[in-house]
């Protein structure tokens, strides 16, 4: 069965985000992908929205702050990323 990435519209209440770090040493390929794919999404939708909810990819790492709403957590649990993978306040 192949696993797919399930995507929400955010919306920005009270200004309230979640910053978080996620190495992909410990990631798979598809893993980094699909969340390559939600990064995507997330960045176009917010785009002028506010500057302050953006998520990057560099070659090592994703890292940003989200609107608190987005639940990244829910992102994450849908690649099968664990908890203990990636860094995340607020």
């Amino acid at each position: 069965m192949e696993d797919t990435v399930k995507t929400r519209d955010c919306f920005v209440s009270n200004s309230s985000s979640s910053s978080f770090i996620l190495p992909k040493k410990d990631l798979t390929l598809e893993q980094i992908r699909g969340f390559t794919s939600w990064v995507n999404i997330y960045n176009e939708q917010e785009f002028g929205k506010d500057d302050d909810h953006h998520v990057t990819e560099t070659s090592n790492y994703f890292f940003g702050s989200v609107s608190y709403n987005c639940s990244i957590r829910e992102q994450l649990a849908g690649l099968r990323i664990e908890d203990d993978q990636y860094d995340l306040e607020g």
